[in-house]
């Protein structure tokens, strides 16, 4: 789960962070923590989470 957050961290970085509504990203992420009881989906989008508020700054 680390490594595709990552992943993701890298595409956003290089597309910038409007890449997240335009390529439907925010709707992923929110489905597998809204409708999916899997807890590595949970957990990656959590990472993910932790990722770009991280390199953004925004926490």
């Amino acid at each position: 789960m680390k490594g595709s957050a990552y992943g993701l961290e890298a595409l956003i970085r290089a597309l910038g962070i409007t890449a997240l509504k335009q390529l439907g990203i925010m709707t992923t992420l929110k489905n597998a923590i809204n409708k999916e009881w899997d807890s590595r989906k949970i957990e990656g989008t959590l990472f993910y989470s932790l990722c770009i508020c991280n390199v953004h700054n925004a926490c």
